[in-house]
């Protein structure tokens, strides 16, 4: 415990002597840290006034005294000036240590407030609103560092450095890779915000997500969430993907005879998923609270990378009133937002689009607009594509193997363009541009 408190200690005099020296670590660390988190009450005082001086280029022995005079600070400040500051990184550990260690420690102060409060003979309801204001201010000072503010030139040389890297293939996509090039290179992977997969009733959204997924979780945790089938259809459209079956293929025609004579095909196919310990399903998802909920449990106890939603649609209530209905879907969207922001996740979310267009257009080339609930996602997400295809049986439900368009309409990292994918009748996706499967 010793060994915690001194750690946490100098990381707080590190970031102190980095505020002095740098201008821009002074007016970041103020944005990001509080004082409500350094343990040290005499250096969460000097922290003050370094705060204070934020907007100033320099700072000298006598601007310091002076703003700790103004604010009632005594401490003696000298070795501001003459200490030398970490390295930068190291300042940004600092800050994740404060903030880890500085936290715990407030909300240890909370709990014993708490304790006398509850024994005073104030009023209940005082009591209450006070101690909720303070674990509020707690969890503001605990907001992630994004607030932090630092130069231009820096970031301009760090994007220009990864965009070289990029080019030579010295360094890998920022997001998440879904083992389709196509969609990589073009949305540079799976990154933190709200991304939407929008298709017809008779596209095979879903089957793309499962390959996705099935794909990402060799690397990365991630959670399949959906109100639209159970775990054990996914499952066995998953086991028809690797078996090579064809879709549906196992509820059409398992007799005993069918089952003796593939079984032996579906033993490696489902000895890879029982491999799969990083993809988890849940299958009664009914709200976006509900979602976050589980997504916090997970990042803390296993982590997650990705977040698959299927479908929006399964997100909200069952409400005539149109209007109604839109302020729903416009809270729903708003929380995946949110919760993309507070967990740095990528989120995929599944989208129904109207049947109805096809019955008033002769083209059936969808758009944003085509979205059901386009309002609210349209606003939310940083990239949306749409899945499309020329050739379709509607009356049968479904597709034979054929090129799937990939729209790319909205995309806050790249062009607006298109990709050309190829689907099996049997669950797979070709990617055209290498012409080998998502496996």
């Amino acid at each position: 415990m010793g060994d915690r408190e001194l750690s946490n200690r100098d990381a707080e005099r590190g970031v102190l002597l980095g505020m002095a020296h740098y201008q821009e670590v002074r007016s970041g660390a103020a944005l990001a840290l509080d004082q409500i988190l350094f343990t040290d009450e005499k250096l969460g005082q000097i922290f003050n006034v370094l705060a204070e001086l934020r907007d100033k280029e320099r700072i000298d022995r006598v601007l310091l005294e002076d703003t700790a005079k103004r604010l009632g600070v005594t401490e003696d400040l000298s070795f501001l000036l003459s200490d030398s500051p970490p390295e930068r990184q190291v300042l940004r550990d600092y800050y994740a240590l404060i903030k880890e260690h500085g936290t715990r420690a407030a909300l240890i102060r909370l709990s014993n407030d708490i304790s006398l409060r509850a024994n005073s003979t104030g009023s209940l309801e005082d009591t209450l609103k006070a101690i909720s204001l303070s674990l509020g201010t707690i969890q503001i000072a605990h907001s992630p560092l994004s607030q932090e503010v630092s130069p231009l030139r820096e970031t301009v040389k760090e994007v220009m450095e990864n965009l070289e890297r990029y080019a030579y293939g010295t360094k890998d996509f920022p997001g998440i890779k879904t083992g389709l090039r196509g969609i990589d290179d073009y949305l540079f992977g799976l990154n933190p915000g709200l991304i939407v997969f929008g298709a017809r009733p008779y596209l095979p959204l879903q089957e793309l997500a499962i390959n996705i997924a099935l794909n990402t979780s060799e690397e990365h945790h991630v959670l399949y969430a959906t109100g639209n089938i159970t775990k054990e259809l996914f499952t066995q459209k998953a086991l028809e993907m690797l078996a090579d079956f064809h879709r549906g293929e196992l509820s059409n025609c398992l007799t005993p005879e069918f089952f003796q004579s593939r079984m032996k095909s579906l033993i490696l196919p489902a000895s890879t998923l029982t491999k799969k310990i990083n993809l988890l399903l849940s299958d009664n998802i009914r709200s976006a609270y509900q979602l976050s909920k589980q997504c916090a449990y997970l990042k803390a106890k296993t982590g997650l990378d990705l977040l698959i939603v299927d479908t929006f649609q399964d997100l909200l209530p069952e409400i005539r009133d149109s209007r109604e209905a839109q302020v729903f879907a416009e809270q729903a969207a708003r929380e995946l937002k949110n919760l993309s922001t507070t967990y740095d996740l990528p989120i995929l979310v599944l989208s129904e689009l109207s049947s109805e267009v096809d019955r008033r257009v002769k083209s059936t080339r969808p758009k944003i607009g085509h979205l059901r609930d386009y309002g609210a996602l349209e606003y939310r997400a940083n990239q949306i594509v749409l899945l499309h295809s020329t050739r379709f049986d509607n009356e049968r439900d479904q597709i034979d193997d054929d090129k799937i368009n990939l729209l790319i309409d909205r995309n806050d990292r790249g062009p607006l363009t298109e990709v050309s994918l190829t689907y099996h009748d049997k669950g797979k996706f070709s990617d055209r541009l290498r012409g080998v499967d998502i496996f």
